[in-house]
């Protein structure tokens, strides 16, 4: 895999933006010209005050990752959607049909149920490395009182909301910080190998690559085709000095005997 500035969004970071430097991706309202050359304008006007948080890490996730953990992230909001988060950061990922997704994000919340609240800005860039500039897909802000969002036409028809949006960006950054989670960081300039895969990576940032092979084994031997009351499930465990850490687990459906067996965590050989 090769990250770089021809193939992501990355460049923003450490770059002046400009209108010129993006293109906005086709609405499915088929916005004005001119609301689009304000939308853009106020996008670049607030970057120097977003980008210190964009900043702060910047990882890839793996495709096998992605996709595993997209087939399972129904079962895991269910165990997630009560836990706290407060961070800010860098995602790529590829994308079907070639390209990336550079995803900008900044994300808080508090309160538990009905007294849960949940701010923040996340920015899809996708990148087609045959297009010299980079389409700016999703944008959604929440705030108190309401929320911004800018959806492309091939999002909305999919049925993407900027609800939806948050709530997968806010599930992930939690199962990412309670799942056993293999990582290797890769400076700028520089190469490296990582779970079988070689990453090339060409820009000026520091990257992390995630992935998780207990994870994704778990989703292709169970593929999650069953009800979760025969095809296992995850659970929120605690362990540490007075058992006050959680860690992300998952338990195998119920045997005969009456006991639950827990998946194992495979190590990388």
């Amino acid at each position: 895999m090769k990250i770089s500035e021809r193939n992501t969004a990355l460049n923003f970071l450490y770059e002046d933006m400009t209108p010129y430097h993006f293109r906005l991706s086709e609405d499915i309202e088929h916005s004005e010209l001119g609301y689009k050359q304000k939308f853009g304008l106020s996008i670049v006007r607030e970057w120097p005050k977003m980008k210190p948080l964009f900043n702060k890490k910047v990882r890839y996730i793996s495709q096998p990752f992605f996709n595993a953990y997209e087939k399972a992230v129904d079962k895991l909001g269910k165990v997630l959607d009560n836990e706290p988060v407060e961070e800010s950061g860098t995602f790529v990922s590829t994308r079907d049909g070639g390209g990336t997704n550079t995803i900008f994000y900044s994300i808080r919340s508090e309160g538990k149920d009905k007294d849960f609240r949940l701010w923040g800005i996340i920015l899809f860039f996708g990148k087609d490395p045959h297009k010299e500039k980079p389409s700016l897909d999703v944008f959604v802000q929440r705030i108190p009182g309401g929320t911004k969002e800018y959806l492309a036409e091939n999002c909305i028809r999919t049925g993407t909301t900027g609800i939806s949006v948050f709530a997968d960006i806010f599930t992930l950054l939690l199962f990412i910080k309670y799942c056993e989670i293999e990582t290797r960081v890769i400076e700028g300039k520089s190469k490296a190998h990582h779970v079988g895969q070689k990453y090339v990576n060409e820009t000026k940032q520091r990257v992390e690559v995630l992935d998780s092979t207990w994870f994704t084994t778990i989703i292709k031997s169970e593929g999650f085709t069953v009800g979760a009351e025969t095809g296992g499930f995850f659970r929120m465990q605690p362990y540490g000095p007075g058992f006050s850490q959680k860690k992300l687990i998952w338990v195998m459906p119920f045997e005969k005997e009456g006991y639950t067996r827990k998946a194992k965590i495979l190590t990388q050989a």
